[in-house]
């Protein structure tokens, strides 16, 4: 089932919030500016992680440009400007960004769902971004100087007997 408005907004601002935690805490940048309107821009790297409770399961996910994506892989990893980083080690950068994010989406809702899991980060790049489940609410942030997506969708792979919503 999907999420109502109410509720995707809800989880949508935890995702703001533990972005925001990350950039001021992890990598040392100031937290994170806020646009709640989505940037359309390309999206060439995407990352996300399935969220269930006992009534469904929707995912959390962040998109940005390659270049943006390098930079925040940079500052995950503290490799400096100059130093080279393979495609290898951006993609494990963020899929291990939304990891610590989900844990601290998952944190800060604690006392509205108690039986929140996580999933396995997926990263996908290219035409693979295009992803055939249902934008419940997204919104676009500057992490440091990198331009970031942040959206709740629903999973359209959905547990069977699952009829509740978040």
């Amino acid at each position: 089932m999907l999420v109502s408005k109410p509720k995707a907004k809800l989880w949508l601002d935890s995702l703001l919030q533990a972005t925001s935690q990350l950039a001021s805490s992890m990598l040392g940048w100031n937290e994170a500016v806020v646009d709640l309107k989505p940037s359309g821009a390309e999206t060439a790297v995407q990352s996300t992680l399935t969220m269930s409770t006992d009534e469904t399961r929707n995912e959390i996910g962040m998109s940005t440009n390659w270049q943006d994506c390098e930079e925040l892989a940079r500052a995950f990893l503290n490799i400096p400007e100059g130093e080279s980083i393979s495609e290898e080690e951006v993609e494990d950068a963020f899929g291990e960004v939304i990891n610590i994010v989900g844990g601290m989406v998952k944190k800060c809702l604690t006392d509205k769902h108690e039986n929140i899991k996580l999933g396995l980060p997926l990263v996908r790049r290219g035409a693979d971004c295009q992803s055939a489940n249902a934008v419940l609410a997204e919104a676009t942030c500057h992490v440091g100087d990198a331009q970031v997506n942040l959206f709740v969708q629903h999973n359209a792979f959905e547990r069977e007997g699952s009829h509740g919503s978040f």
